[in-house]
């Protein structure tokens, strides 16, 4: 995965003292730091959250957790002399030492941040295409779809890889006003929300497009947001509103496309396994969560085979914990599951 394709790696090099924090924690750990822990260290400097960084790895958020917590979060301790390492404050604690000279915005960022406060914002693009839908309904006004509409979407493609979410959302707009059937380009709009924190924008777009007659497939990347969202709220409040919520959507997201996805499913699993170790209570309806993310895998029509190795692995982890015999079973089963040939 190049700089590109994981910018958080570029937009970390511009602004922290990186080749010396590499060594440091190299020299904490006796070797040097793995693909997975530069890359998670990079997007939380640039203060990008756990459910961020599985959504760019294609990992489950537990699996990044666990792995955090077993690698990077202890050499950290080690660096910084601290007892406990929580995600949101990994650039506090290496600000002081690490951290380039903080730059002022220049006026083409401040540009930039006006547009997105103008027309690329999800409520104005929501109502152009609520206009474009109503103009199409009358077959005088009907118009060809240009052939090239692929390009322009390929183009929003490209630079949203290259972390230009302005170019990216302007270019996505314009493919889905052309032809107002592809709505499933307001997913890749509401990524592009997700990815510089405009939460409600994102929310906005994503629940335009889950209100549409559109192929259930094409609401699965709405659904999995909307519970990515949703399990961060939980995660940061602790609101058994927001608990709920993000099953919700997580469910959908797993059963809503062509194949069952066990990624939604074990998320669920491992929120409510994260708040059952404040609240025991959780612990049974984590046990219930297990059952039917074992139940998925075992389909042959799930994605359990794409992702097994980093699920078994995590899966694994629980034992570490004080958990019962149930457990147990439950993994020899999971275990058990034979890969597709």
């Amino acid at each position: 995965m190049t700089s590109i394709d994981f910018p958080e790696l570029s937009e970390a090099a511009n602004n922290w003292y990186l080749d010396k924090l590499y060594e440091d924690l190299a020299s904490c750990k006796k070797s040097p730091l793995s693909d997975f822990e530069t890359k998670s260290l990079c997007a939380l400097l640039c203060r990008r959250n756990i459910s961020y960084i599985a959504l760019r790895l294609r990992w489950s958020v537990g699996a990044v957790r666990t792995e955090l917590c077993r690698g990077l979060y202890q050499y950290l301790k080690l660096l910084t002399s601290e007892d406990r390492i929580v995600w949101n404050q990994v650039a506090d604690l290496l600000e002081l030492q690490y951290r380039k000279e903080k730059k002022v915005f220049t006026n083409q960022e401040n540009n930039w941040l006006s547009n997105i406060e103008a027309d690329l914002r999800a409520t104005h693009i929501v109502n152009l295409i609520e206009q474009e839908m109503l103009k199409q309904i009358d077959k005088d006004n009907y118009q060809e779809i240009p052939v090239n509409i692929n390009v322009i979407i390929d183009y929003g493609d490209y630079k949203y890889k290259a972390k230009d979410y302005r170019a990216a959302i302007q270019s996505y707009k314009e493919a889905v006003l052309l032809d107002t059937s592809c709505l499933g380009v307001l997913n890749k709009i509401a990524l592009c929300y997700y990815q510089i924190k405009l939460i409600e924008d994102c929310q906005i777009m994503c629940t335009f497009v889950l209100s549409n007659s559109i192929k259930d497939e094409v609401k699965v990347d709405s659904y999995n947001l909307m519970g990515l969202i949703f399990q961060e709220m939980a995660e940061r409040e602790y609101k058994e509103l927001y608990v709920q919520s993000a099953i919700y959507f997580f469910k959908q997201a797993s059963t809503s496309a062509r194949f069952l996805n066990v990624i939604p499913a074990w998320n669920i699993v491992d929120l409510l396994l994260t708040f059952s170790k404040n609240q025991p209570a959780y612990i049974s309806r984590a046990k219930l969560a297990f059952y039917e993310f074992k139940q998925i895998a075992a389909q042959s029509e799930s994605n359990f085979h794409k992702y097994r190795d980093n699920l078994l692995k995590e899966a694994v982890s629980v034992l570490d914990d004080d958990l019962d015999e149930w457990w147990r079973n439950q993994l020899d089963d999971l275990l058990a599951i034979p890969t597709v040939q």
